[in-house]
């Protein structure tokens, strides 16, 4: 029989701020019209919501990864000049690359 004892007063290392984080996804305005729109008054010169990164900064999240999943494979929006590349998983939204040629 195996037995597994937890002490919690009992620390064993730090974690990485960086475990506890979010992501954020191509679904509705999420991105577009959300954390991103180019043009904006409410803007930065890069385009992202300057209200928006307010209201994350106050989560304090550790990370944040856009796109959040296999999306992250191929390129598009405000980073459309970077290599496209398609992984293993492909592409998985609608009008993403097909291969490193479109």
């Amino acid at each position: 029989m195996t037995r597994i004892a937890i002490d919690p007063s009992r620390p064993v290392g730090r974690l990485d701020r960086k475990v506890f984080g979010g992501f954020v996804e191509h679904l509705g305005r999420c991105i577009y019209g959300g954390l991103y729109q180019e043009g904006s008054p409410l803007s930065d010169d890069r385009g992202f919501r300057k209200d928006v990164l307010g209201l994350l900064r106050e989560l304090r999240l550790g990370v944040l990864r856009w796109p959040g999943t296999s999306s992250a494979t191929t390129t598009t929006g405000p980073t459309a000049s970077a290599p496209r590349t398609t992984g293993r998983a492909g592409p998985s939204w609608p009008g993403a690359a097909r291969s490193p040629t479109d």
